[in-house]
């Protein structure tokens, strides 16, 4: 069945802490938004490679769990699986990624993390006892029931493999398939940033587009240098409209959030309304990502709409 939520990732980017996560939460109560996944995204972990909480979050993520669950919502997480920045501590590990000159694989550099972040052998042994216990506490000990599962593509990278005979699609899948074995069938996996096919099958949910931002056209950098990856609305509906097929036949489409503001955006109202009538009718993943404390009445009510027709569009009423 389709599944409608909240995603902090589109406002707060980073700067989530547990103060505006609770806040969103007791206004999804207060206001009755339709809503039935509540999802943290990055931003609440100490660095990418190391998902303990960081000092924004006091309470730890098992009580946000519990909080969510309270609320009568799906609590999800997002992770990066397969990453590693240099403050995690990782990068002396044994089944950090290495090329042939014994040097770290570095799969990108990210401002919101320290710099350069790199790969992890998803085929060494003692990264498979890393991953377990990493899943266990997110989805046995934390509670979460949602994982997104981020950058992907890190799994198909070359380098000096502990398992050579390995290819880039098998890699990417054998490490989802031990991710779904410690999860367990009650936990939804969340496809993002992901060679498409290798994960059919094992995840249920896969963003099928690029990132959406705030503005049709993304950022003047983007124009600038012909990038046709840096996040923009216009783009990121092209996708889900061209990758509409693949829905209920491989997994549940994502076509990455809603954004439904109409201050802190750059948006014009029928940007809005078209954004959010390909995203409803094409019967998928329905996410918000707006700070849902001081967003507009109309947009809460296009919101409530906008989920009804994403139930009709989807086959279920």
């Amino acid at each position: 069945a389709p599944l409608c939520g909240w995603c902090s990732w589109y406002y707060y980017y980073t700067n989530i802490n547990e103060e505006n996560i609770l806040a969103n939460l007791h206004r999804v109560k207060e206001r009755r938004i339709p809503l039935e996944l509540f999802q943290i995204d990055d931003g609440y972990q100490k660095a990418v490679g190391n998902w303990q909480p960081n000092d924004k979050f006091p309470k730890g993520m098992a009580f946000l769990a519990r909080s969510i669950k309270k609320a009568g919502l799906k609590p999800g997480i997002w992770l990066a699986p397969f990453l590693a920045e240099k403050d995690s501590g990782l990068l002396d590990s044994s089944f950090i990624l290495r090329d042939e000159h014994g040097k770290p694989v570095r799969a990108l550099s990210n401002p919101n993390w320290s710099g350069n972040t790199y790969i992890l052998d998803v085929t060494h042994p003692d990264y498979k006892s890393w991953l377990t216990s990493l899943i266990e506490m997110m989805v046995h000990d934390w509670g979460f029931e949602y994982l997104k599962l981020d950058f992907l593509y890190a799994a198909s990278f070359r380098g000096k493999h502990y398992d050579p005979r390995t290819t880039a699609a098998s890699r990417l899948r054998e490490a989802l398939k031990w991710i779904r074995r410690t999860g367990g069938r009650q936990v939804q996996l969340v496809g993002c940033g992901a060679p498409l096919f290798p994960a059919a099958g094992i995840v249920d949910i896969m963003r099928i587009g690029m990132d959406v931002y705030h503005s049709w056209e993304g950022m003047p950098i983007g124009r600038v240098l012909r990038d046709r990856n840096i996040p923009q609305m216009r783009n990121a509906l092209i996708n889900t409209i061209q990758r509409s097929f693949m829905h209920r036949h491989f997994w549940m489409n994502d076509p990455d959030c809603l954004i439904l503001r109409q201050k802190e955006s750059r948006l014009s109202v029928a940007q809005i309304r078209l954004m959010a009538s390909v995203m409803a009718v094409s019967g998928g993943l329905i996410l918000v990502s707006d700070d849902l404390t001081h967003l507009e009445e109309e947009s809460i009510q296009l919101w409530a709409r906008i989920v009804e027709l994403n139930r009709k569009c989807a086959g279920y009423t």
